[in-house]
């Protein structure tokens, strides 16, 4: 079926202002439903200007932003995790939204608020529509009359409620990809303002979206603003990204201060300098530079690339422009979480480049014709001789495998971790001393060159080692390794001598430098089956070992074993492209235990160091044109 076109008119928006403009006898209410125009609106369009001039201006948002705050009346609305909905993507595609939790707080749907100002009014409204639920039901009355459905209304409506909505046979037709460079090719028309008196060499302003921020929409959340940028790995922070030439010819350096400026205005950011941009384009992320969105949105005000975007009379908004670029003032502090972008030949992140048309190659050991890994290393599996007896795991031996080739780097297991495992936010200042407390991490690599790089991302955890080096020089035996294959600590033995994170080969223990706390309302946030760590206690990825305990008590009250697949961690669960899988590698014919066989299949750093890893990679995949 062919995807609804969005409802997005510039042409009426810009209208609507210029009425705002005029005179209040034109606009005389204006509503605002879950929308930050006066943030998102480049202010050449002079939206919150025009705002100013109607009477009565209502917003009804799930937080206090910029909008709200030049609001006469904010009337909170629900999320979408509390609210009913309903959307029509496709021709014969009907998805339902349904609350997955009653509202937290005193707010109220946007359609109930609605409905209760009609009847205050005294209008009359459609039979049984006393809440927006019952205008939904209406509506849903229709769709279930228009897709003949031999079911009741009510069966139907409960099947739609399970499934999520009401999905139509497709007769879609078959999709071709277009993978001429010309569809690809930017071209840029210079707009008339840069004769308004931009001085100097102008670059192309390219803002762009941020897989964690988007909009800007989630800026006022700390485990977003705490997540590193999957590219840049920079955190807390918003950035000008220029070429090294470009930066060269502007006597910029990295950390820097750079004034981007044109006809609406100028913004000063830090720099950072990246062959992977082009020398002619400066790039910004969207959705930085707050300044009524609360405590942790509003650390770089005035930060706001959409403020230099110019209108436009298409009816799409403008996403790029000019801008003049000079070097600023002072010197800013960049964070940057990746401690360096080269594996220094230790082949932690593999990447197997075979050539078209042998992708059936894939389940053969070794090198051949057409096929090479990255950098060299040792691949398959090896049996190294052991000093000591090899702990034996009697039922259950839970082990992880990370596919490479399925990882995109956009961090959703990150974020899992921290909501599952009360994991504590530190703050931009702290990160800098590199005390972070993320039990999962991205590592990012570059290889290749400049003009064709190959990027690596990694999901880096607690490896729950067999021979692990933090065991042995733990004074008080915190760390320990169970009869199901964890490495495990005991908060309460900890005494804070660091010595195992010291040992660590991996790097993936946190200690608790401080005694966090989760101002009011994030601390409802925590989860009461984790424990909240004090200072001084070591901490890191446990597997989600509150999850493995209720699985595994489950099914010994059920008198079976765990099935593969029942236990999910935070980070398998949350993954869209399924490049995580779990379970009990004793089990041959669990997914995890198959793939750790796979002839992709290779532990980082195994073979230097014998830890004997209870996680997988499986080797990046590339195809050769």
């Amino acid at each position: 079926g062919k995807r609804a076109a969005p409802q997005t008119d510039m042409a009426a928006l810009k209208q609507a202002i210029a009425d705002m403009n005029e005179s209040a006898a034109n606009v005389e209410l204006l509503l605002l439903k879950d929308s930050n125009p006066v943030f998102s609106l480049p202010e050449a369009y002079g939206f919150a200007y025009a705002m100013k001039k109607v009477p009565m201006v209502v917003s009804f948002s799930s937080h206090f932003d910029e909008t709200s705050h030049g609001a006469h009346l904010v009337l909170p609305s629900n999320t979408t995790l509390e609210s009913w909905g309903d959307s029509e993507p496709l021709k014969g595609v009907y998805n339902l939204v349904q609350p997955s939790m009653p509202p937290v707080f005193d707010t109220r749907q946007f359609g109930d608020t609605l409905i209760a100002v009609a009847k205050a009014a005294g209008t009359s409204l459609p039979s049984g529509h006393e809440t927006f639920l019952d205008a939904l039901k209406a509506r849903w009355k229709n769709v279930h009359a228009s897709v003949s459905s031999a079911d009741s209304f009510e069966t139907f409506w409960a099947t739609s409620l399970e499934r999520g909505g009401h999905y139509g046979e497709q007769t879609s037709s078959q999709v071709r990809v277009n993978v001429s460079p010309k569809a690809f090719s930017l071209s840029y028309k210079k707009p008339a303002f840069e004769k308004k008196g931009v001085s100097g060499k102008s670059l192309v302003l390219m803002p762009f979206p941020t897989v964690k921020n988007v909009d800007g929409s989630a800026s006022n959340r700390p485990w977003i603003q705490e997540l590193p940028d999957p590219v840049t790995k920079i955190v807390w922070d918003v950035w000008a990204e220029v070429h090294p030439d470009t930066a060269k010819a502007n006597k910029l350096k990295q950390g820097d201060f750079v004034q981007l400026s044109n006809y609406f205005g100028e913004l000063n950011l830090p720099v950072h300098i990246t062959p992977y941009v082009h020398p002619e384009v400066v790039a910004v992320p969207l959705g930085e530079g707050h300044s009524q969105y609360g405590r942790y949105a509003n650390t770089q005000q005035g930060a706001n690339v959409f403020s230099l975007l110019p209108e436009t009379t298409e009816g799409k908004p403008s996403m790029s422009t000019f801008v003049s670029v000079s070097r600023g003032r002072g010197r800013a502090k960049l964070v940057n979480s990746q401690g360096s972008s080269s594996q220094y030949g230790r082949h932690i992140g593999r990447t197997k480049h075979v050539a078209a048309g042998m992708a059936g190659s894939l389940g053969h050991h070794g090198d051949h014709h057409g096929e090479g890994h990255h950098g060299g290393g040792h691949h398959g599996h090896h049996e190294p001789k052991q000093m000591y007896d090899q702990r034996v795991h009697p039922t259950y031996e839970w082990g992880m495998a990370v596919d490479l080739a399925a990882c995109t780097g956009c961090s959703a297991c990150v974020v899992a971790c921290y909501a599952e495992n009360n994991i504590p936010v530190v703050g931009k200042e702290v990160c800098d001393q590199g005390r972070e407390m993320s039990w999962l991490r991205i590592d990012r690599y570059f290889d290749g060159t400049e003009e064709d790089p190959e990027v690596s991302f990694v999901p880096m955890m607690c490896q729950h080692c067999h021979n692990a080096p933090c065991e042995p020089v733990c004074p008080v035996y915190a760390t320990y390794h169970t009869e199901q294959g964890l490495n495990a600590m005991v908060y309460n033995r900890c005494v804070g001598t660091r010595y195992c994170g010291n040992n660590c080969s991996y790097k993936v223990r946190r200690f608790n430098w401080f005694e966090y706390d989760w101002p009011e309302p994030l601390n409802w946030q925590l989860n009461p089956d984790v424990t909240k760590r004090v200072a001084g206690v070591m901490e890191k990825c446990t597997f989600c070992v509150q999850r493995i305990n209720g699985g595994t008590n489950q099914a010994k009250n059920e008198g079976r074993m765990v099935r593969d697949g029942e236990i999910q961690p935070a980070c398998v669960q949350s993954c869209p492209t399924e490049a995580l899988a779990f379970g009990n590698l004793n089990d041959p014919k669990s997914k995890v235990s198959k793939l750790s066989k796979d002839a992709r299949a290779y532990k980082i750093l195994d073979h230097h160091i014998n830890t004997q890893p209870a996680i997988s990679y499986l080797e990046n995949i590339k195809y050769e044109i």
